[in-house]
């Protein structure tokens, strides 16, 4: 919840520090079946690799050749090599009774997410990044991946409370109204099954973004997460 939840803090990870005789790589695994959210240790390993790369002043986009830049196309690059097939396949689950396809939905809507995340988060505020030449993110994709693969878990699935932070950040990078709407319907459903306050926080936040791009001249396109940033509130998001 904390490397998830951390998606609008500003860098500061001293609440991620862990004595050196910690197994961090362990902990990340052992929650893969152990904590509801059920997102990849890789995935999560990603993230936390994110959050050392340096921030780029408010408004300021990072330099195109900056070793930084550099950096985060490396993680995109390791996201979009995750294999979720593969990953299954060495999941241990807590329960016998673990439906492993679940567990590829959710793996395939968090790894969408985690390049969504890179993207708007660290890397340059354009609306797709390229390596070598060849596209590295289509938005467009991830959004309806993220939907695409949720859609498949539902409130009677164990797992249906796995689903929030992927279909947040689907919900931040909706291009039409019927994606919007999509986003809403899962986060009231997600607050029918559980009444926690990150839901709403969730909903809040959509608000936001979703207004500052109907108010902005180029449609809001580049810099959600700054635009939340700025409201100087730290919102938790799992």
């Amino acid at each position: 919840m904390s490397i998830l939840g951390a998606t609008f803090m500003h860098q500061n990870n001293s609440w991620l520090s862990l004595p050196p005789s910690v197994d961090f790589d362990h902990l990340l695994k052992f929650t893969e079946s152990n904590n509801y959210l059920s997102c990849p240790a890789p995935l999560l390993r990603i993230m936390l690799r994110s959050f050392e790369q340096p921030e780029s002043e408010p408004g300021t986009a990072l330099i195109e050749d900056s070793s930084n830049t550099r950096d985060i196309d490396s993680l995109l690059c390791a996201t979009l090599s995750f294999d979720c097939q593969e990953w299954l396949t060495q999941f241990e689950p807590m329960s016998p009774f673990d439906d492993l396809t679940k567990r590829f939905h959710i793996a395939s809507a968090h790894k969408s997410a985690v390049c969504l995340f890179l993207l708007r988060a660290r890397a340059s505020s354009s609306c797709s990044r390229s390596w070598d030449g060849v596209q590295l993110v289509d938005i467009h994709f991830h959004v309806e991946n993220i939907i695409q693969h949720i859609s498949q878990i539902t409130p009677d699935d164990a797992t249906f409370q796995s689903t929030c932070w992927p279909a947040f950040l689907a919900g931040a990078e909706a291009e039409t109204m019927a994606q919007r709407q999509w986003v809403c319907d899962r986060m009231n459903a997600l607050w029918e099954y559980m009444h926690w306050g990150y839901i709403r926080t969730a909903q809040e936040v959509l608000d936001i973004i979703w207004r500052s791009k109907d108010e902005s001249v180029d449609g809001g396109s580049q810099g959600w997460v700054e635009t939340v940033r700025k409201t100087g509130v730290k919102y938790l998001i799992a």
